[in-house]
């Protein structure tokens, strides 16, 4: 028996499940789509020792010396999902939604980290 599902180990999730485990030592159940941890921050060594990001590095390069940060941007069918996600979220009750689920947009990994902690803090910490 688990005491916290989380759905997604991103950065936030993992942080989450991490701070549950250790802090509370509750059992966390974790669950993703992928086969790894890490969301998209995750990245691998091949079998040459080169340093590989599964994922999309977030930059291109525009022209010679010219690096320009390009982040995906949800699109309308991504935000009616996440409206139909934080409807049946809202009808289950005590559910919360962290990381990019929170609003639905991408963010560096210092803030995302950042407001795990404070989802953490403010709603199970206070609740328990």
């Amino acid at each position: 028996m688990f005491n916290f599902l989380i759905i997604g180990a991103g950065v936030s999730g993992s942080v989450l499940a991490e701070m549950i485990a250790s802090q509370l030592n509750k059992k966390v159940l974790v669950i993703d789509k992928r086969n790894h941890i890490g969301g998209n921050a995750f990245d691998y060594y091949n079998e040459s020792g080169k340093l590989i990001h599964k994922y999309e590095p977030h930059w291109f390069q525009a022209a010679e010396g010219d690096l320009k940060k390009c982040n995906s941007i949800p699109g309308n069918a991504n935000h009616e999902l996440y409206r139909k996600y934080k409807q049946d979220a809202d009808e289950l009750g005590n559910f919360l939604f962290c990381g990019r689920l929170a609003d639905y947009k991408y963010y560096n990994i210092d803030p995302i980290v950042a407001r795990a902690l404070m989802l953490f803090d403010q709603k199970i910490i206070s609740t328990k």
